[in-house]
C-alpha cells in the first residue's frame, strides 16, 4: 500500500476540500485530534496509510465521500471493530457540529466500504474459479465469507458474480449467464444466510457442496482464501 501516488491524491484531495471549507490546518487539526503538523503531512502525502479514524473524521468534518479516501489496494472488513469505531468517530464529529444524528455519514461510509469489500471478493475468486470446479468454488466462497462474516446482501451479490463469471467463460451468453447466475444466486444465499445465523455451529458445507477434502490441491486452495482475506490490513 506504499503507493506515493495514491497518497498523493488523498492527499490532495484533504487539501482542496479543506481550503473550500476556509478552515487552517491548525483548525482542521482540532477538529480530528491531531496537529498541524499531522494535517500537513496527510496533505502532502507524507503518511503511508491515514489511520481509517482519522478518515472517517476527515469526511464528516471536510464533506468529503468516503470513497475518495479509499487507497485503491486497500480493503477494510466491516466487521463488528470496523462499524463500532465508524459510529463512534461520526458521532463525535456531529455533536461537535451540534447534530443530533448522522445526517446519512455512517450508511453512506458503510456502502463505500461494501462496495470495495465485494469487488476485492469477486477479483479473487473469479480468478480462483478457472482452477477448481462448481462445486469447489462455492464451497471455498461459502466458508471464506462466513469466516469474515460478510453480509447477507453482499454475499449474495458476490455468489451471483463468481457463478455468471464461471457461465460466461463456458461459454453462455452474456444476458443468459446474467439471468441464470442471478436465479441460482438466490437459493445459495438462503443458504448462506442459514449458516451466518447459527455462529455457533461449524458449517457443514460438505452437505451442499460434494468435494474431496482429503485432496490436497482442494485443502491448499481453501486455506489460501481464507489466509488471504484474513491478512487484510486496515487502520
Amino acid at each position: 500500500m506504499d503507493n506515493a501516488e495514491e497518497r498523493q491524491r488523498i492527499g490532495d484531495t484533504i487539501r482542496q476540500a479543506r481550503k473550500n471549507k476556509k478552515i487552517t490546518q491548525t483548525q482542521l487539526g482540532a477538529k480530528i485530534g491531531i496537529g498541524k503538523v499531522a494535517v500537513a503531512n496527510y496533505e502532502s502525502g507524507k503518511i503511508k496509510v491515514i489511520p481509517f479514524e482519522k478518515r472517517v473524521k476527515l469526511s464528516s468534518v471536510l464533506d468529503i465521500e468516503f470513497s475518495r479516501l479509499l487507497y485503491r489496494s486497500e480493503n477494510i472488513p466491516l466487521s463488528k471493530g470496523v462499524l463500532d469505531g465508524l459510529s463512534a468517530a461520526v458521532v463525535s464529529v456531529n455533536k461537535n457540529k451540534g447534530l443530533v444524528d448522522d445526517n446519512g455519514k455512517i450508511d453512506e461510509i458503510i456502502d463505500a466500504l461494501s462496495e470495495k469489500e465485494i469487488a476485492t471478493y469477486k477479483e479473487y475468486f473469479v480468478t480462483l474459479s478457472s482452477r477448481c470446479n462448481l462445486a469447489e468454488l462455492l464451497y471455498i466462497l461459502f466458508a471464506t465469507l462466513l469466516k469474515n462474516n460478510v453480509w447477507e446482501e453482499s454475499a449474495e451479490e458476490i455468489i451471483s458474480s463468481v457463478i455468471e463469471w464461471r457461465f460466461r467463460m463456458a461459454g453462455m451468453a452474456a444476458e443468459s449467464a446474467l439471468h441464470d447466475a442471478r436465479q441460482l444466486a438466490l437459493p445459495l444465499t438462503y443458504i448462506y444466510a442459514d449458516f451466518l445465523e447459527d455462529v455457533d455451529t461449524e458449517p457443514n458445507l460438505i452437505s451442499y457442496f460434494v468435494v474431496d477434502t482429503s485432496s490436497s490441491d482442494f485443502n491448499k486452495r481453501l486455506s489460501d482464501a481464507l489466509n488471504h482475506f484474513n491478512k487484510r490490513e486496515f487502520n
